[in-house]
C-alpha cells in the first residue's frame, strides 16, 4: 500500500543516496527556519513552544532528507509524519485560542479523516499527488481569515505564510510537467517555500499565544 503512495520526482535518476542532489540539498531550508526560530525564541523568550516548533521543523528537515536519499515506504513515513505532526501542532495552537479546545478536537478530528479519504480515494499521480496539500491550503486559508475576523492587521504574517504554502504547491505539483525544460524539476522550491511558509506561520502563532484575542 505504502509503495503505491511513494511520488516520483523530475531529478530522480536512480535509487542511490545522491539520485536527487537538488531535492536533498534544499532541505537545508528547514534546517535553517529550525535554528531561526529557536533563536527568536531564545532571545524574545516566547515559551517552550516555540522550541518545540523549532524540533519539529528540525524533524521535517531529517525526515524529508532522509526520503530523498532513500525512497521507499518506510522512509515515506519519516518524511509524511513530521509534516503533518507539525500542522496539527500549527493548528491546535491556532484554533484552541480563537476558538476554544471543543471546536478545535472536531475540527482536527475532522481534518485528519479528509486527509486519509483523499490519501485512500485520490491516485497518486493526480497533480503529482499534492491534492492533500490543496485541501490544507484551503483548510489553513479559512483558518487565516477566521484569524483576521478577530486580530485584524496583525495577520499578515500568517498570510504570507498561506500564499506561500500556495505558491509551493503549485510547484510541487509541475514537477514532472516542467522535466524536458528544468531537468531537476520544481520540487526543491516546495521545500524552500514550504520551510519558509512554516517560519512565518509559527511566528505568528507563538506571537498570538502571548496576546489577547
Amino acid at each position: 500500500m505504502l509503495e503505491e503512495l511513494i511520488p516520483t520526482y523530475c531529478e530522480r535518476v536512480g535509487t542511490g543516496m545522491f539520485s536527487e542532489p537538488v531535492n536533498l540539498i534544499s532541505n537545508v531550508g528547514f534546517f535553517l527556519a529550525a535554528y531561526f526560530l529557536w533563536k527568536k525564541t531564545h532571545v524574545k523568550h516566547l515559551g517552550a513552544s516555540g522550541y518545540l516548533f523549532a524540533g519539529l521543523l528540525f524533524s521535517v528537515g531529517v525526515g524529508s532528507s532522509i526520503f530523498h536519499a532513500f525512497p521507499g515506504s518506510g522512509t515515506l513515513l519519516l518524511d509524511a509524519v513530521p509534516i503533518y505532526c507539525f500542522i496539527l501542532a500549527v493548528s491546535l495552537v491556532l484554533l484552541s485560542k480563537l476558538f476554544g479546545m471543543a471546536t478545535t478536537i472536531v475540527t482536527l478530528i475532522s481534518f485528519v479523516v479528509v486527509q486519509i479519504l483523499i490519501s485512500t480515494l485520490v491516485p497518486v499521480d493526480f497533480i503529482n499527488g499534492s491534492m492533500r496539500h490543496v485541501t490544507t491550503f484551503l483548510a489553513l486559508a479559512l483558518l487565516t481569515f477566521a484569524a483576521y475576523r478577530q486580530t485584524g492587521s496583525k495577520i499578515y504574517p500568517l498570510v504570507f505564510a498561506v500564499l506561500g504554502y500556495g505558491i509551493a504547491i503549485l510547484f510541487r505539483s509541475l514537477d514532472l510537467t516542467v522535466c524536458e525544460s528544468i531537468f531537476f524539476g520544481t520540487h526543491f522550491m516546495w521545500h524552500l517555500l514550504v520551510s519558509l511558509a512554516a517560519y512565518l506561520a509559527v511566528s505568528y502563532t507563538i506571537e498570538l499565544r502571548k496576546t489577547s484575542v
